[in-house]
């Protein structure tokens, strides 16, 4: 399996703002020939996905990093059947889009594996405004993530992932006024009001959280804190990187290969963005 230590770095991601955008800096770095950003991508995370599964020897748990994808296809191809948006849905996932497509659109779960049929079974009995499916659909995937979590730290990186994203989605949902619907896992278990949330959230996690929280109180900046917060999940993990023989080294390894291809595609899209703005672990 490939190693932390052949990620991109610093000076690569100088590299790549260079214009124009840089392929085949990134093609020397062994990321396919492709001169698509969405193929790049899709090829690297096809390549992670059976590296994993080569070395962990198909364990189905790999499965749980890439139920993320299946997740957002579910809610881009729900809303294209109901709303006739573009279908803009991507690969990489566990499930085949066909067999979303099929499951929404003509209640035909056939193409599902047997544990992908209880979250479509489910989604399909479920009625509720776009916004309640798509935190519904949120809601069901991290259970399924939660079932294959066998390992103690990725149940420690699921709480984490849960803790945030619940965070934020109170933040958000306050300012933009609307009703918030908590993940049921991690360490926020209801919603408060964002004041309340910055000082109960700041005292989890050895007080990491407690700088950009206090921070964001001053610049009221989401995508910053939502950058440190990517920063700091790495961070709170970090030790079992150095546990030998522990699934950590494989898990943390996933979340900076996943970061980095956020970083490149960033750089693609505004190559006047600042290495600042990156989550560059």
């Amino acid at each position: 399996m490939a190693k932390s230590d052949e990620l991109l770095k610093l000076n690569d991601y100088e590299a790549l703002k260079k214009k124009p955008f840089n392929f085949e800096y990134l093609q020397n770095k062994g990321f396919g020939y492709s001169e698509d950003i969405n193929e790049l991508a899709l090829y690297q995370i096809k390549s992670l996905k059976k590296d994993l599964f080569n070395t962990l020897e198909n364990n189905p748990v790999v499965k749980v990093f890439f139920y993320d994808i299946d997740a957002v296809n579910t809610k881009i191809t729900y809303k294209h059947i109901h709303a006739n948006t573009n279908n803009n849905t991507m690969g990489g996932g566990n499930i085949k889009v066909e067999a979303i497509y099929n499951a929404l659109k003509h209640n035909d779960l056939s193409l599902l594996e047997l544990e992908d049929k209880v979250i479509f079974e489910k989604l399909l009995k479920f009625n509720g405004s776009y916004k309640e499916v798509s935190e519904y659909i949120d809601y069901l995937f991290y259970v399924r993530k939660y079932e294959l979590a066998k390992y103690k730290e990725l149940k420690a990186y699921l709480d984490l992932e849960v803790t945030l994203k619940n965070i934020l989605a109170i933040i958000r949902n306050s300012f933009a006024g609307t009703k918030v619907s908590l993940l049921p896992f991690g360490l926020i278990e209801e919603v408060m009001k964002v004041d309340e949330l910055v000082k109960y959230a700041s005292n989890l996690y050895v007080g990491y959280f407690e700088k950009p929280l206090s921070e964001f109180l001053v610049d009221r900046d989401l995508e910053k804190l939502s950058n440190e917060f990517r920063k700091d999940f790495y961070y709170i993990l970090k030790d079992y990187e150095y546990e030998m023989d522990s699934f950590g080294i494989i898990m943390l390894y996933v979340y900076k290969k996943m970061i980095e291809l956020e970083n490149i595609k960033a750089i693609y899209y505004n190559p006047d963005i600042s290495l600042s703005e990156l989550v560059i672990l």
